[in-house]
């Protein structure tokens, strides 16, 4: 599955692994969850042929990169910016199989969207978002 072998190739890498406090978490992040931490979600996943006739799946990815001031000690913004970033380094320009159960092979992958942290004062807490374009053959 796409979502496990994207979940796996950012959990392996060693600056997101350092940044981000828990693991990933799908659509949401649940209560009490200690940040830095991030969640992904697959928006949308439509097929699209190309001129030879191949057909390619073209998936819109988003990434969330959650910080509170409470677990970050003041620098919640800087920590989601931070983990943003790493995840960034990954996933933009991408090419190759992940190691998910199934080897899914990511033809190209690359950024669509990018904000800059927003804060939820009453949680004193920050969210950036990422958003990506996958092409997976097949």
């Amino acid at each position: 599955m796409l979502e496990e072998g994207l979940s796996l190739l950012l959990e392996a890498d060693s600056t997101v692994a350092g940044l981000a406090a828990t693991r990933d978490y799908l659509v949401q992040l649940p209560e009490g969850t200690v940040t830095p931490a991030w969640t992904y979600m697959i928006v949308s996943d439509h097929p699209k042929y190309t001129m030879d006739g191949k057909r390619t799946r073209v998936v819109s990815l988003q990434i969330d990169c959650y910080a509170n001031e409470e677990d970050c000690g003041g620098g919640a913004r800087d920590a989601a910016l931070g983990l943003g970033y790493a995840i960034d380094a990954i996933l933009s320009g991408f090419r190759g199989v992940l190691t998910d159960s199934d080897s899914t092979y990511i033809d190209t992958c690359f950024q669509t969207d990018m904000e800059t942290p927003a804060e939820d004062p009453l949680s004193r807490s920050f969210r950036m978002m990422l958003e990506y374009e996958l092409h997976v053959p097949g």
